[in-house]
């Protein structure tokens, strides 16, 4: 099961990181939730959320892995085109499949990155 649980966050984390997540194994009904809005619902619509950050995405730097049974707490940097910024997710993975992601950050210097990002 640790195993199962650090493929699959690595999978997520470095497939934004490289922009291409083809391989991420997502459970169907797959939810993400952020501080930046509602739930993200089902395979689909969180492969799009995660596309559309894409042009901002300069790379993730994992940095510990902390793991209780089908539970996964991931701290990263996650290196955007308006900054670094340390965050954590906790995934939890079924059967090698990701079954939700709850992120943890201040979200206020990430929305002002966005934001400054669309109005250049």
């Amino acid at each position: 099961m640790r195993e199962d649980a650090i493929r699959a966050a690595e999978a997520h984390l470095n497939g934004i990181g490289a922009k291409d997540i083809s391989a991420v194994p997502y459970h169907p009904d797959v939810v993400i939730q952020t501080p930046l809005g509602p739930p993200v619902k089902g395979a689909d619509a969180v492969r799009q959320a995660c596309r559309s950050l894409f042009p901002l995405v300069m790379g993730i730097h994992i940095v510990r892995h902390i793991v209780d049974g089908d539970w996964c707490a991931t701290i990263f940097d996650f290196e955007y085109t308006f900054g670094t910024f340390r965050i954590i997710d906790c995934f939890h993975v079924v059967d090698g499949q990701i079954v939700s992601i709850e992120a943890y950050y201040d979200p206020a210097p990430i929305l002002a990155g966005f934001q400054k990002a669309a109005a250049t």
